[in-house]
């Protein structure tokens, strides 16, 4: 049983989609799968009259280091607001860009304060916010980001989001909410085959890709943006990968984006409040806690690393901490396909290991 922060296991729908036969990625069938794709992670997120998806081949940081380049130039201000390992990784991406940074942190399980964004941005003048959503690292989550888009919205900003470990299994509303442009990929809370990422532009973002300087082909969402109008890709994509994503999104609109969040929260709630009867602590707060990556500090007298090596002795893969973390946590994904009996049979595990039985 696969419980790490992604990738998760698959759907047996979804694995069947991926035994397809491989298509020319210039035919009409394919421009057909891909328009399907699109219109259904378009939907995912309410994106909204004018949004285009760019669909590319690789992980969710390609799709992150895309919507940089395509949408900074050297030398634009953004707020970057750090609290763990892919916080970090987003500002190094814009320092690399050329960006002026200017970089609000928070300690481990925590976000910053709205004040705090408000203040610093009303003194920066920032083009740009950019932030994770669901920081993978520790299990916290930036829950008002229709605020922040507020505050970017009056002083003339935008906000730019990594999405990678809450499409699919958190609440997340593009055009509601002012998203400029988000980043995401496909092995995460969607339960699609790891490979494929995405970037969802709003109609204002779209423009602005083409405005953009100097940036790598393969990175290019203004090419990305030309291709889609005719239904294709700039580069061969990974063809039967997609025909799991077009499954998995399926399997999406059949269960219900709304009911796909609350599946998600009502297991994550389960795993920390059984966890916190063991002796478990959270490393999020309640009020910055995630619901797909659930992160805990062992009981006293127990070591992360011995927990996570007995879980996998037993068939039951977690994740170790990252970076200042690594050794002092577990960290669970809450992904996909994840129900209660599955939080169940992993509590039983930590109580039995917590016994020191075999």
């Amino acid at each position: 049983m696969m419980l790490v922060p992604g990738p998760v296991e698959l759907h047996p729908r979804v694995l069947k989609a991926m035994s397809e036969q491989v298509i020319s990625h210039r035919s009409e069938r394919f421009s057909a799968l891909l328009s399907e794709i699109t219109e259904g992670l378009n939907w995912a997120v309410d994106g909204g009259e004018g949004s285009r998806v760019a669909l590319l081949t690789g992980s969710g940081t390609l799709a992150v280091e895309s919507m940089i380049y395509s949408i900074i130039n050297p030398g634009d201000k953004v707020l970057s607001l750090e609290f763990g390992e892919f916080g970090r990784r987003m500002r190094e991406s814009l320092e690399i860009r050329g960006a002026v940074v200017h970089t609000i942190k928070a300690a481990p399980g925590k976000t910053p304060t709205l004040d705090e964004i408000e203040r610093t941005a009303e003194d920066f003048k920032p083009k740009y916010i950019a932030t994770v959503h669901v920081e993978t690292g520790t299990g916290a989550i930036v829950k008002n980001l229709e605020g922040i888009s507020k505050i970017a919205e009056s002083i003339g900003s935008h906000v730019l989001l990594d999405a990678v470990s809450s499409f699919g299994g958190e609440e997340l509303r593009m055009e509601k909410w002012g998203i400029y442009a988000f980043a995401s990929c496909s092995q995460k809370g969607l339960g699609a085959p790891p490979g494929l990422s995405f970037v969802i532009l709003s109609r204002d973002a779209v423009k602005r890709t083409c405005e953009t300087e100097k940036k790598p082909s393969y990175l290019d969402l203004c090419k990305s943006m030309k291709f889609l109008e005719r239904r294709e890709t700039p580069f061969t994509p990974a063809v039967n990968l997609m025909y799991g994503l077009a499954e998995a999104l399926k399997l999406l609109r059949e269960e219900g984006k709304e009911r796909r969040w609350e599946r998600i929260r009502r297991a994550s709630d389960l795993l920390y409040r059984k966890a916190e009867s063991l002796g478990y602590t959270p490393l999020p707060p309640k009020e910055s806690r995630a619901h797909t990556i659930v992160a805990l500090y062992p009981p006293r007298g127990l070591d992360a690393a011995k927990v996570i090596e007995e879980l996998r002795k037993r068939g039951i893969y977690v994740a170790a901490g990252m970076g200042e973390l690594k050794g002092k946590i577990l960290r669970i994904g809450i992904m996909g396909y994840v129900e209660d009996h599955h939080i169940e049979k992993l509590v039983g595990e930590l109580e039995s290991i917590g016994r020191g039985a075999p």
